[in-house]
């Protein structure tokens, strides 16, 4: 699975090196919301972006897998986008 992440995660980066922005990437394994806040936490993060499938009402409930958790754990501002 690491080498198919991998791949895929090289992809995205190729088609934003383009971009004028600069783009590192990472592969880890574990449970995602606590990998993403402990990589946050170790690079300095300015802003987590992730995506949630949040719709309407239901947001709350449906927001209560990894972006909630990582948008309560975060150390540093979390942006939720569909």
């Amino acid at each position: 699975f690491q080498e198919a992440a991998r791949e895929a995660v090289d992809r995205v980066a190729a088609e934003l090196s383009g971009a004028d922005a600069q783009v590192e990437t990472m592969v880890r394994g574990g449970e995602p919301a606590d990998q993403i806040v402990r990589a946050a936490d170790e690079l300095e993060a300015d802003l987590i972006v992730i995506g949630g499938r949040g719709k309407g009402a239901m947001q709350a409930i449906v927001l209560g897998s990894v972006a909630y958790r990582v948008l309560h754990h975060a150390p540093c501002p979390v942006l939720v986008t569909r």
